[in-house]
C-alpha cells in the first residue's frame, strides 16, 4: 500500500450539505462521525446555523445515527452537540484508529456501516482510513485555524497534489 492510500478520501465535497445522504444510505451506511472545527462550525466557534440544524434534522430523519468526534475538550463541543442533538466524543486523540473505534462505539457502528466526515487529511481522513471507515473530506469552512492545523495544511497540499486531488471550493 502506498502512503498516499492511507490519506486518500473516498469522497470530496465542498461542504457537509453537499454530501448525498440518500446515496450513503443506499450503500449501507447508517452512522456518521463528524469532525467539529471547520467541518460543522468555524474554528473555535459554537455558533450553529439554522441551516446546519435543518441539515442534521434531515440526517436523523433519514435514519442515520450521528456523533461529533473531536480533539477539543467537552466544554467546547457540548453546545454544538446539544444544538444538533447528537452524541459526541471529546479529547478523541485523532489521528488514530482508537479515536474512530470509540466514536463507532458511541453509535453502535461497525466499519462497514460508518462514515467519517472532516476537513483534514492528517487527522480526520487518516483516522477513518486506519479504522476501515468510508471517509469524506470537506473543504474548511473558514481560513482561521489552530496553529498546528496550519502546519498540517502544508503537508495536506502536498498529499492532495500527489494523489491528483483538488478540494472543491466553498460557495
Amino acid at each position: 500500500m502506498r502512503i498516499s492510500d492511507a490519506f486518500r478520501p473516498d469522497q470530496l465535497c465542498a461542504r457537509v450539505y453537499d454530501i448525498d445522504l440518500e446515496t450513503l444510505w443506499a450503500q449501507g451506511y447508517r452512522c456518521l462521525l463528524f469532525d467539529l472545527d471547520n467541518t460543522l462550525v468555524a474554528w473555535n466557534d459554537c455558533a450553529v446555523t439554522p441551516e446546519l440544524c435543518s441539515w442534521f434534522d434531515r440526517v436523523k430523519a433519514l435514519g442515520f445515527r450521528a456523533a461529533v468526534l473531536s480533539n477539543n475538550h467537552a466544554p467546547r463541543i457540548l453546545p454544538v452537540a446539544q444544538a444538533l442533538d447528537v452524541a459526541f466524543l471529546a479529547d478523541a486523540r485523532k489521528p488514530g484508529k482508537a479515536a474512530a473505534q470509540k466514536g463507532m462505539a458511541l453509535l453502535d457502528a461497525t466499519p462497514h456501516n460508518c462514515a467519517l466526515i472532516g476537513d483534514q487529511l492528517i487527522t480526520d481522513v487518516w483516522t477513518g482510513k486506519q479504522a476501515g471507515l468510508y471517509t469524506i473530506l470537506v473543504s474548511p469552512i473558514s481560513p482561521v485555524e489552530y496553529g498546528g492545523t496550519k502546519i498540517n495544511r502544508i503537508l495536506e497540499r502536498v498529499l492532495l497534489r500527489s494523489m491528483g486531488l483538488k478540494r472543491p471550493q466553498q460557495p
